[in-house]
């Protein structure tokens, strides 16, 4: 889970504490992310921290308090979520699942999720959902099967017509490695890398999504927290 960005944008609501322990109904952002992957049977996390990485780390400690096992890489320097991921990626063996702590969806299926990942024989497979705010999301247009045909920054109505955004949540082959460089962005470098494989898929999720980067998507949060309370 990656950790460690400095959560610019939204500061305002709580300057003391990194992104992810902002509060967001009964659980911080990083618990929740923790908390839904716990119920479908993921119990050991790697988390990768840098910025006030000491108050993640008190927080969580080794996660017997929610009944997981977390190790964490801190990273020497920020590195955005896609050199992050490649720092952490030496102490994965096999499939991974990465997942940015800011952003927060309901109703995943995890399971369908990877099978239909193996079926694809993806290198790796986004969880997407509808969103009308194009702008504050990276948004993909998908293809037959659902493999994702165009990765979009920000783009405006007339540049495209869907309405899927990357939510926050990839399996990913060890062979996607390769794709990453050192420290940049997923969705400013790497997403673009995935489409030219052939072999990057969406799959739609039919539920809540929210990519906690600004206020005003927090406050749009804050609105749904019985719902996003129950962890499904």
């Amino acid at each position: 889970i990656v950790s460690g960005g400095f959560g610019t944008r939204i500061k305002d609501i709580e300057s003391s504490l990194p992104k992810p322990l902002i509060r967001l109904g009964d659980y911080n952002l990083l618990e929740h992310n923790i908390l839904r992957l716990k119920k479908v049977g993921i119990n050991n996390f790697i988390i990768s921290t840098w910025y006030k990485a000491d108050q993640i780390e008190s927080y969580f400690g080794d996660g017997k308090i929610h009944k997981v096992k977390i190790r964490y890489i801190q990273d020497p320097e920020p590195l955005g979520d896609g050199g992050a991921f490649r720092n952490c990626y030496k102490q994965i063996n096999g499939t991974a699942i990465l997942v940015n702590a800011d952003d927060i969806r309901t109703n995943l299926n995890l399971e369908d999720m990877l099978k239909f990942h193996q079926d694809m024989r993806a290198i790796s497979t986004s969880s997407v959902a509808i969103k009308e705010d194009l702008y504050n999301h990276g948004m993909v247009e998908l293809g037959k099967n659902n493999k994702i045909t165009k990765f979009l920054v920000k783009p405006s109505t007339n540049e495209t017509k869907t309405r899927y955004a990357i939510s926050g949540l990839y399996i990913m082959e060890p062979e996607v490695i390769d794709i990453f460089p050192e420290g940049y962005s997923l969705t400013k470098d790497v997403l673009f890398d995935f489409v030219k494989t052939n072999r990057f898929y969406g799959f739609p999720v039919n539920g809540l999504f929210f990519n906690i980067g600004t206020t005003e998507i927090y406050q749009e949060a804050q609105e749904e927290t019985q719902e996003l309370n129950k962890l499904s």
